[in-house]
């Protein structure tokens, strides 16, 4: 808590986002990690974590290295789905595009990177669920032209596959 009482934001870095999942009900862990407070509208109600992110899987929407803070999610049922959130399993941290199933009791995480596989992951073994709404980036090297591109083609499969499916 800071000085006006108002839940600090909880650092969970690359190092800690293996022990973070195994000590999720561990509050004296949680001391050892940083804390801090943004003094903006978006972060004055609910609690929020920010997480760095490891590997490729996300690209291009998010580096390796960035920082992602998150909202948290009281459950998967009121997660916006198709939002990039931050699922908290029993043995894992990822960062995903979350989209809810047909089937009820299943959710799919998506990577944004096509190289990588849809996860199908059990509800009951989400330990919790953080909406992401914004990154923190230290890489101002871009091309911003290539990565618009890359965006741009990725956005023409994914349409390309729905009207695939929808002509099936």
């Amino acid at each position: 808590m800071d000085t006006s009482d108002r839940e600090n934001m909880i650092m969970v870095p690359i190092k800690a986002s293996a022990g973070y999942a195994s000590n999720v009900l561990d509050t004296d862990w949680y001391q050892d990690l940083p804390a801090f407070s943004i003094p903006l509208p978006q972060y004055k109600e609910g609690s929020f974590r920010a997480f760095q992110v490891r590997g490729d899987s996300m690209l291009p929407v998010l580096q390796p290295a960035e920082w992602v803070m998150g909202k948290a999610v009281e459950s998967v049922r009121q997660a916006n789905d198709n939002r990039i959130h931050v699922v908290v399993t029993a043995d894992t941290v990822v960062v995903k595009k979350l989209r809810k199933s047909e089937i009820s009791d299943l959710v799919n995480l998506i990577s944004l990177n096509r190289d990588y596989p849809v996860i199908e992951q059990s509800i009951s073994e989400i330990k919790e669920l953080w909406e992401v709404n914004s990154k923190l980036s230290f890489d101002l090297d871009v091309h911003e032209g290539e990565e618009a591109m890359i965006s741009l083609k990725q956005g023409l499969d994914s349409l390309r596959d729905e009207i695939a499916q929808l002509k099936k």
